[in-house]
């Protein structure tokens, strides 16, 4: 079942794979997906890790494919064979009856916080925390960033840690990234927390005050990575891919507050806003990204961050250089359409969220959209179920102009929904 899943979705990336489709007129992509299927239900239920990993493919696969409401299915079975699985307690119990086993406990904890980092990037699409908590047991990709070996030069690796170049792999490895992977989703799993607390008064001094301390944390930590997790000393997709997560976690600190509130945390200028911030973080994603394209092909993390950005940046296009970085966004994102369908939709959203708030496109960006029509979305129930923008600023307007706001199926594809309804009335 792992391979099939893993076949689905790179099949979906790979020139090669696309092409084949193309000539055989076969949806490869749903081949593999319906065989892991069956698979599945041969299983019949047994948990295992494998299976677990299988389905978190399944499910980010079939989001990539427009279809997030169906393959939640699978996100939601993989988080319960998770607890069913225990296997922290597995961890524990090697340690304790004598029969210690180094290489199972490494890779028990590998898999656990493999799982973690996973689940914290997909539950922020519903704007929620990671299901799967931050794993008790070591973290085997942890390093300490006191000592000077985690400071000393290291060449880019192969995947059998062969040095870069010497090696006939074309993806470099930064050797210790993962650490810095780790860390981050630490910190974003108790940020994510604080924001889904009931108790959390959004923009409150003692909300402020929270979030500052979380940005000086993250900022603090950026600043401990050695020089080969930056991408400006080291043009690798890990170093791109830690720049976006980077941001996403800045995003999930600043994008609920109002962009003209203030918040001068020790580690910004005087007079620093959340909109400068929010703009800070776009444009870096825009520049990454870009980056990233001009070497390598579209992947999952790019149309997640460039949504994510353009979320922000329809709120700005009262500047001229945020309707620049959009206009570039939503050109990579339409690139990302003849791979992704879900980039389509995203698409759609982008034009909603602007109907809605009364915002006009920028010219600039207008081409990008040509060709995503609404016919699609008049269906009873739209395939994605994605969460509404969580800006303050943005929520009040969609309170005030949307209707559809209180409905209990209130998420992006409502949204998207009631802008193709509307919109032509």
């Amino acid at each position: 079942m792992f391979p099939q899943s893993m076949c689905a979705r790179r099949s979906q990336i790979l020139e090669r794979a696309r092409s084949f489709c193309a000539v055989k007129q076969q949806n490869v992509t749903q081949r593999f997906l319906d065989e892991a299927k069956s698979l599945l239900d041969l299983e019949q239920g047994r948990a295992s890790i494998p299976t677990v990993q299988a389905l978190m493919l399944m499910y980010m696969t079939t989001t990539c494919l427009g279809s997030d409401r169906a393959g939640r299915i699978y996100r939601n079975h993989a988080l319960e064979m998770v607890t069913r699985l225990k296997i922290e307690a597995r961890y524990t119990s090697l340690l304790e009856d004598g029969h210690d086993d180094p290489k199972e406990r490494e890779l028990l904890s590998k898999a656990l916080w493999g799982l973690f980092i996973f689940e914290s990037r997909s539950a922020f699409l519903y704007f929620q925390p990671s299901q799967i908590p931050i794993p008790k047991i070591p973290n085997p990709f942890a390093a300490d960033m006191n000592e000077a070996a985690w400071h000393r030069p290291r060449s880019n690796v192969d995947v059998l840690d062969r040095p870069f170049e010497e090696s006939p792999c074309r993806i470099p490895i930064v050797p210790e990234i993962n650490a810095a992977t780790c860390s981050l989703a630490e910190l974003f799993y108790e940020i994510m927390l604080h924001n889904t607390n009931e108790e959390t008064v959004c923009g409150s001094d003692d909300d402020l005050r929270i979030r500052k301390s979380f940005y000086l944390k993250l900022r603090r930590m950026v600043d401990t990575w050695p020089k080969r997790f930056y991408v400006e000393n080291n043009f690798a997709p890990g170093t791109h891919y830690l720049r976006m997560q980077e941001n996403e976690v800045g995003f999930g600190i600043v994008q609920t507050l109002r962009h003209g509130m203030l918040f001068e945390a020790p580690a910004s200028q005087p007079g620093t806003t959340i909109g400068d911030l929010c703009f800070h973080h776009c444009a870096s994603d825009a520049k990454t990204i870009d980056a990233y394209l001009s070497r390598w092909p579209f992947d999952t993390l790019i149309w997640r961050h460039l949504f994510f950005s353009m979320q922000s940046l329809v709120l700005m296009f009262d500047d001229p250089a945020a309707c620049d970085i959009f206009a570039n966004d939503c050109m990579m994102l339409r690139y990302g359409c003849h791979i992704f369908r879900i980039c389509g939709y995203l698409l759609q959203a982008t034009l909603a969220f602007a109907w809605t708030i009364n915002q006009t496109i920028p010219a600039s960006a207008r081409p990008y959209f040509e060709g995503w029509t609404k016919e699609e979305t008049k269906v009873e129930e739209f395939p994605v179920s994605f969460a509404l923008p969580q800006q303050v600023d943005m929520k009040d307007l969609l309170v005030r102009n949307w209707e559809g706001h209180q409905s209990v199926e209130a998420n992006l594809g409502a949204l998207i929904k009631s802008w193709a309804l509307d919109s032509e009335q």
